[in-house]
């Protein structure tokens, strides 16, 4: 095979698509073969995904485990024997089928409902008024899809949305925001945090979310970090979580630190556990479905009730989907027909 050197640029995927056409061309590659490398090599360079990442996209056959960066970077470049890439190649189409199928399920666009108007309001407030805030809901019920759209709308680097990781470390919230802030991951925990405290004024508003996470033994401390963030630069600082937060109050240690976040606070927004059925008329619009009725009505009211919004949607995403593949519009015979096959799955054959 060819082991011509590619040509790099300043992206984090550096691989000439000239490097591509050579050694795919020189290999021997069927079509299909080829047309499958091609398909990688394109959604890497469009999406300008590192060799890694490119390797947790595809799953191994038989483990199911990631390919490495290394892996990649020797396929990719013409490095690997054509015997070599038999399993790369089954990787490649069975992602290709399942992205492929994703493409066909119809999303719905965010929606203005009046939970959503309610946190961005508190969002504004926070930014104008240099605040810390609280948001309090369950999970589920939309909040962290306002949140991000809040970000996507105030974005141009003032509005940072941070996801606390499981466990809530320190460590790893000061990495991951640094990466969102684009700074320097690497340094000593001091030095990484006087970065992230001279990035942020008081122009931005720092939004983290599912902030329970840190309310787990040592990890409560990172709370104490964010919180001098929103001291020394006057950022907005708000924190949104589930009623985990409210129950932590009691632990002696964990008040203690919530004790000087709350007395920065200017309010603590509680959230409906369960959406409207105004909401929910308008989510159904969203997808192209008039109010439901009948069986499909009662179906929207016992998934809310029983489970969560969030498997709604899902559900009625499923629906979508095998509308299209009927070539037909949506209608809510597809939503019970999606429903249906879910429940078919749960059973025990």
């Amino acid at each position: 095979m060819s082991s011509k050197l590619h040509r790099t640029g300043g992206k984090k995927y550096k691989i000439n698509g000239n490097t591509i056409s050579t050694w795919t061309r020189e290999a021997g590659l069927t079509e299909d073969q080829r047309g499958l490398i091609f398909y990688l090599h394109d959604h890497a360079a469009t999406h300008d995904l590192g060799l890694e990442e490119v390797g947790k996209l595809l799953k191994q056959p038989g483990s199911g485990a990631a390919y490495s960066k290394d892996s990649i970077y020797q396929a990719l470049t013409g490095r690997r024997e054509l015997s070599q890439l038999t399993n790369l190649f089954l990787s490649i189409a069975e992602w290709k089928l399942l992205n492929e199928e994703r493409k066909t399920i119809k999303r719905a666009p965010f929606i203005e409902t009046n939970l959503t108007k309610k946190i961005f309001s508190i969002l504004d407030t926070s930014r104008i008024m240099n605040t810390v805030q609280f948001i309090i809901g369950e999970s589920h019920i939309g909040k962290t899809t306002a949140l991000k759209e809040y970000q996507r709308l105030n974005n141009h680097g003032r509005t940072i949305y941070l996801r606390a990781p499981a466990g809530g470390g320190k460590m790893q919230t000061i990495q991951r925001l640094c990466e969102l802030c684009h700074l320097p991951r690497t340094g000593s925990t001091g030095y990484l945090c006087d970065r992230l405290i001279d990035y942020f004024d008081d122009g931005m508003v720092l939004i983290v979310d599912e902030a329970h996470q840190f309310l787990q033994g040592r990890s409560v401390g990172t709370l104490e970090f964010l919180r001098e963030i929103h001291d020394a630069s006057g950022c907005g600082l708000v924190i949104a979580a589930t009623p985990v937060w409210d129950e932590a109050r009691k632990v002696a240690n964990i008040k203690k630190v919530l004790e000087q976040l709350e007395n920065r606070h200017l309010i603590t927004s509680r959230l409906p556990s369960k959406p409207t059925l105004a909401n929910l008329r308008d989510f159904a619009k969203a997808f192209g479905l008039p109010a439901p009725k009948d069986e499909a009505l009662q179906l929207q009211n016992d998934t809310i009730e029983r489970t969560s919004l969030g498997r709604w949607l899902k559900i009625l995403a499923g629906a979508s989907r095998i509308a299209n593949r009927a070539q037909e519009d949506l209608n809510w015979s597809h939503v019970l027909h999606c429903h249906a096959s879910l429940l078919k799955l749960q059973q025990i054959s």
